[in-house]
């Protein structure tokens, strides 16, 4: 048995997932990372692609 610390994305209202999608789908599928300088650089780009898209997909929706 192993134990990591692990990078998870959140949003404010919880972790983020795939209740985030909308009609279009996500641009990334994992949001579990290792805490490790690799995991920490891949959670920095995921966080960028999710961020652009909340911003273009899931936040006009919200507005209506």
């Amino acid at each position: 048995m192993t134990i990591e610390i692990r990078l998870q994305l959140w949003t404010p209202h919880g972790p983020a997932g795939h209740r985030l999608e909308r009609s279009v789908p996500l641009p990334i599928k994992d949001f579990n990372f290792p805490d490790t300088q690799e995991g920490r650089t891949k959670a920095e780009q995921a966080k960028a692609h999710l961020q652009d898209y909340v911003t273009k997909h899931v936040i006009p929706k919200a507005k209506r």
